[in-house]
């Protein structure tokens, strides 16, 4: 043993807790918890036995109060054993390890949101009589510890004898086990709703059923996992709903799967039922087509919301977003780990190589999901045939020049300085003169001059010869919602969406502009068909313009004061708003479809 080395110590613990705390999710504390009864479990002999969510029956009796509260029958814990791993920071009963139990996630992210305290009650065998401890954050002294219980006489502990009422009847039949109660911020704050918690208003712990089905894929066998659901009559006898994880949630509601092995990795896919099929799981635990990647039987970094759609058309899921399930899992190694809050994987201490992945498995399509594409994208195809009509006349006016060398080119590549203007001469030191720049130019042109540019990036000598670049494609137009295709969230009040990898345009029918448009042309053309007429007319004239502004902007790709960036910016879900935003050339496309279509006859009111 050395004595050279004074150990570092700590000036401000609840500073260090607090900053930890910011980066842990708000429902963090479930897993955190449910983690450490799980592992209490497994300490037993027998390593089965339950665990259970739901409403403390104590403080309900007593106070009305309702506070939420998890039971384990794990081995339990003495009163010296509960001071000395729940009132250090990172200590704990298990080893610490980076593939193993940190020792930090429940203290952290559990007394962000309880600082009136974490009651603990724990009870080792059917004669311990237990003990007790509330860890708390002293509102004098704002600091965060263990309350110091007065026992009288001027004697104070650490730890007390628990009240009978908090053992729960799963412990009195184990002789074993703990029960943790979540107090919130203050005495009389309800823990049990789910947050924002609204007063007076009883709900259940279906929250937290829902997060530990996301969040786990499997429990260990022998172990139960329950969470508490109650209506208002029965608030103690509400039924205790079994929480099976992730996989038999959605293998439940798969119409098939299967897995693709990527480099250093394996990707695991569902295709998830729709309509009636699905009608027999229940609502709470439905899920939608996401991606997600899994490390030691959990579920880290799940796509949620807005994120969902990129990520699986990335993956090669453009159309069945909603329908596909995407499960990566790393290939384990000590390279991969979690952040501290156990809320991201890491590799080699840098994020997870999404892009690499998704560009693997989209190589490697498995078949079942490109039959779902083809007939998703067969129901929601817009028939642009008319549109490619129009625009064929003027097709000439989107392509900007471009070219590439080529030894088999029709164009001659010179410099600028052959087109009559000589660059300026060099005012003393300096770069000197503005070197000439390389263009493509007709060879059967009398003079020359500039015709074009070379495509940015590439360089070529004066005297060889290039080719035009094609540079256009229309793309394809797809509405949402329809053909039981729902409304993507990403398009919430926005026009429309473009997808490059695949040239979609993804158009929201719900939109403002699109909905009043229809509104308005149903009312001024009626008759029999007149609606269909009017809705498709006015789909095809946002089409039209949707499709102008993105082929406008495919022209612009690779010229050298456009970067990638900035054309993504520019067909962005926000700028095609913005593009079908003027009314003028919408309103003229329309009403000369319409009276090209039906005549004057079926106007009502002048179509004003």
């Amino acid at each position: 043993m050395t004595n050279q080395t004074s150990n570092m110590g700590v000036e401000d613990v609840s500073f260090l807790l607090d900053r930890a705390a910011a980066d842990c999710a708000p429902q963090q504390f479930i897993r955190e918890f449910n983690q450490n009864a799980l592992e209490a479990i497994l300490k037993t002999p027998e390593k089965t036995g339950k665990i259970s969510w739901g409403i403390c029956p104590y403080f309900l009796e007593t106070a009305g109060i309702l506070k939420l509260q998890v039971s384990d029958t794990g081995c339990g814990m003495s009163g010296e054993e509960m001071v000395k791993f729940i009132n250090h920071l990172a200590s704990s009963g298990g080893f610490q390890a980076l593939d193993g139990n940190y020792g930090l996630g429940a203290k952290i992210s559990g007394l962000k949101y309880n600082q009136a305290g974490l009651l603990y009650a724990s009870w080792r065998s059917p004669e311990d009589p237990g003990a007790a401890i509330l860890l708390w954050r002293d509102p004098i002294t704002k600091q965060y510890g263990v309350k110091r219980q007065d026992l009288g006489a001027g004697v104070f502990s650490d730890f007390i004898v628990p009240r009978p009422e908090l053992k729960t009847k799963e412990i009195q039949e184990a002789g074993h086990g703990t029960v943790v109660v979540f107090m919130g911020n203050s005495d009389s704050e309800d823990t049990f709703s789910e947050p924002p918690r609204a007063s007076g208003v009883v709900s259940s712990v279906e929250w937290v059923a829902k997060y530990l089905e996301a969040r786990y894929l499997s429990f260990p066998e022998g172990i139960e996992v329950r969470a508490q659901d109650v209506d208002r009559k029965k608030l103690i006898d509400g039924w205790m709903r079994v929480i099976a994880g992730r996989y038999a949630t959605i293998n439940k509601q798969a119409a098939a799967n299967g897995s693709v092995p990527l480099s250093n990795a394996t990707a695991f896919w569902w295709i998830l039922k729709t309509g009636e099929d699905k009608l027999d799981v229940n609502i709470a635990h439905r899920i939608k087509g996401c991606t997600a990647a899994i490390y030691q039987n959990e579920v880290y970094e799940q796509t949620e919301g807005s994120s969902r759609r990129p990520r699986l058309q990335q993956f090669g899921v453009v159309f069945g977003f909603e329908r596909v399930v995407v499960y990566i899992q790393p290939n384990v190694g000590p390279q991969l780990t979690t952040n501290m809050a156990r809320t991201q994987l890491r590799e080699n201490s840098e994020p997870l190589s999404w892009e690499a992945y998704a560009e693997e498995f989209r190589e490697n399509l498995p078949q079942a999901i490109k039959d779902l594409e083809e007939e998703i994208a067969s129901s929601t195809k817009s028939d642009t045939s008319a549109i490619k009509d129009r625009l064929a006349s003027i097709m000439n006016f989107f392509r900007l020049s471009r070219f590439r060398p080529s030894t088999k080119g029709t164009h001659d590549i010179i410099n600028t300085a052959e087109m009559g203007d000589a660059p300026p001469p060099s005012d003393g030191p300096g770069p000197g003169p503005i070197p000439p720049v390389p263009v493509p130019y007709p060879k059967s042109h009398p003079r020359p001059h500039s015709r074009g540019t070379l495509v940015f990036g590439v360089t070529a000598k004066e005297g060889s010869t290039a080719v035009e670049i094609p540079n256009i494609d229309i793309p394809q137009v797809n509405w949402f919602p329809q053909d039981g295709q729902p409304l993507p969230e990403d398009l919430l009040d926005r026009a429309a969406m473009y997808e490059p990898r695949t040239n979609t345009i993804s158009a929201n029918l719900e939109f403002a502009g699109v909905v009043d448009m229809m509104d308005h042309w149903s009312k001024t053309h009626r008759g029999a068909g007149m609606d269909h007429a009017v809705r498709e007319t006015v789909k095809e004239a946002f089409e039209m313009q949707l499709i102008e502004t993105i082929l406008g902007l495919q022209s612009l790709k690779n010229r050298k004061y456009w970067t990638d960036e900035q054309i993504e910016r520019a067909w962005s879900s926000e700028a095609l708003t913005a593009a079908v935003a003027s009314r003028s050339q919408l309103v003229t496309f329309i009403r000369r479809q319409l009276g090209s279509k039906f005549g004057a006859a079926s106007v009502t009111n002048g179509g004003q």
